[in-house]
Parts: C-alpha cells; sequence; structure tokens
C-alpha cells in the first residue's frame, strides 16, 4: 500500500524527538510487513531503529512478524487452478517444447508464491521442474507419499478416466520442513500426452 511506504518514508527522516512520529513508524511498518514481506528493507530497518533505542522486545516481534507474514505467503487451491489453466492454454499456444522450456524456468511465468506448475507424462515421466531439474526424465509412477500412497499413480488414473481433477497426500513442506497435507490439480493436454500439475499445501 503506497500510504504505508510513504508513512514509513516520512517517518525514517524523523529523528524520533516525540512518541507520535515513533507510533507512526510502528504502525506503518508493520503493516508493510504484513501487507508486501517481500519489502524485507523495511524489517530490516525497523528492528536496526528498535535495536538502537534498545526496544528489544520490538525488535523480537518485528521480526516474528516478518518470519509469519514470509511463511504466510503460500498459494491457494483457487490461484493452483488458474495456473494449470494458463498453463494448458500457454501450451496449446507455442507448442510443447516451448511450453516445457518456460515450465522449468525458476523465474518465469509459471512461478507464483509457492507455486509452481509441473508436467508429467501419461507414462509416469517427469518432464519438467523449476527447482529441481535432476527429476527431469524420471519415471515417478510408482513414487509413494509418506503414508505410502502411490498419488502419481492415482493422479495419472484419474486424468485418464476424467481429463482433470484433484488429489490429495502428504509431502514435506519445504518452508516449515514437516510433513503436511498437500492437493494437486491437474489438467490433461489434448494431443500432448500429458498432465500440468499445480501443488498447494493446506
Amino acid at each position: 500500500n503506497p500510504e504505508y511506504v510513504f508513512q514509513a518514508k516520512s517517518a525514517f527522516s524523523t529523528t524520533f524527538d516525540n512518541a507520535q512520529d515513533y507510533n507512526m513508524l510502528k504502525s506503518a511498518l508493520l503493516k508493510i510487513i504484513q501487507l508486501k514481506p517481500q519489502l524485507t528493507i523495511f524489517a530490516d530497518l525497523l528492528t536496526w531503529q528498535f535495536l538502537q533505542q534498545k526496544q528489544f522486545d520490538m525488535a523480537l516481534m518485528v521480526l516474528a512478524v516478518s518470519g509469519v507474514a514470509v511463511a504466510e505467503e503460500k498459494g491457494t487451491a483457487v490461484e493452483a487452478k488458474a495456473m494449470v489453466k494458463k498453463a494448458v492454454a500457454f501450451m496449446k499456444e507455442v507448442g510443447k517444447d516451448k511450453a516445457l522450456a518456460e515450465f522449468n524456468n525458476p523465474k518465469g511465468k509459471f512461478i507464483l508464491k509457492d507455486l509452481y506448475v509441473w508436467a508429467t507424462a501419461m507414462d509416469g515421466t517427469n518432464l519438467s521442474h523449476p527447482f529441481t531439474p535432476a527429476l527431469i526424465g524420471k519415471n515417478m509412477m510408482n513414487l509413494k507419499d509418506a503414508d505410502g500412497k502411490l498419488f502419481v499413480k492415482d493422479r495419472i488414473d484419474i486424468a485418464k478416466a476424467k481429463g482433470s481433477g484433484t488429489i490429495e497426500y502428504r509431502w514435506t513442506n519445504p518452508q516449515t520442513k514437516k510433513v503436511e497435507k498437500k492437493e494437486a490439480y491437474f489438467e490433461v493436454v489434448p494431443g500432448a500426452d500429458l498432465l500440468i500439475n499445480c501443488g498447494y499445501y493446506k
């Protein structure tokens, strides 16, 4: 929100001669951190200001709030489904090879928050991955989740029968390092013999 950014910059130009300036800075920066966690420079500056004033409790609070805000920056089921549909349309427009190249781009147009799309051949072979290229070309048909579920095989079975769907499984969240419930939405690309997937933690 530009209003909060302006307030924060204005507050930083002061010398904190009065409580109003101090409180304006605190309020503005905490809102920025919650609304725009990627602006971590503001969190760093606010923490520094609190440390300079020996407000150690507030410095710790800012670090905690900023950490929570970043952790909460995760994609939703609606966003994941929209990503898959966008990716399917993109492959139809540019062709399989160009689309897969874009899906493999870690800074490409199919990365949103903690969401990304990947493609799976109908025989279970992984065709793309923007962050783990070593998985490309690996057959994942027999891969099991934390509960022993053959979730790749199940996903392909559903795709063959219905053309699209969702599947729930338990997987390690790279942010929390814990096994959590995850769901993936997927769609078959007609004529391409593959499906496009996008997973999100619940």
